[in-house]
């Protein structure tokens, strides 16, 4: 049988799920009242906030944990959301950056953008499929920037997701070749 707490978090994370960011960030908060170093409350608060684009209010939240707070997984989950949210608003318009690369297919950066710009509207495997053609063209390129981008957004999505697993094992493959 399931706990209250694991009962209100699961409809916390199901509220979140469908968008009613009122009901999920108010369980959370109850949570967190409750018990304050609970990391899915405090993942959930940060993702309620992302997902009512009140990014300043995230990083103020993220800016107030301590380091042992930062480093559970639910949280740094969380916070790497935080970071590649604010990435993805620079990144520019994705039919713009599909063009670029159609003109110059060795466009790095426009490959970057591209990627980004696609996990920024949801399209998680097709970031992912960029960013590791962007390896496997140029792994050095940007200072390691793909294989970093890669394990952020692996952490945001979560180890279980199957984004993750595959493009765990792609990576892995393009690293030892």
């Amino acid at each position: 049988t399931q706990s209250p707490l694991d009962a209100d978090l699961d409809l916390a994370q199901a509220a979140l799920d469908d968008g009613d960011m009122a009901t999920a960030g108010g369980i959370f908060a109850k949570i967190q009242s409750q018990d304050p170093e609970n990391e899915k409350a405090l993942a959930g608060m940060i993702r309620v906030a992302l997902a009512a684009g009140e990014i300043d209010r995230a990083k103020d939240m993220i800016a107030s944990l301590t380091p042992v707070l930062l480093a559970k997984p639910e949280v740094a989950a969380a916070c790497a959301q935080v970071d590649l949210s604010q990435q993805t608003q620079e990144t520019g318009d994705v039919d713009e950056l599909l063009v670029k690369l159609a003109q110059d297919e060795n466009d790095h950066q426009a490959r970057f953008d591209l990627s980004m710009a696609l996990y920024g509207q949801g399209q998680n495997q097709l970031a992912v499929d960029g960013l590791l053609d962007l390896f496997g063209r140029a792994p050095k390129w940007d200072d390691d920037a793909a294989r970093k981008q890669l394990l952020k957004i692996f952490e945001a999505l979560g180890a279980a997701d199957p984004v993750v697993v595959e493009g765990r094992k792609q990576l892995s493959t393009l690293l030892f070749s």
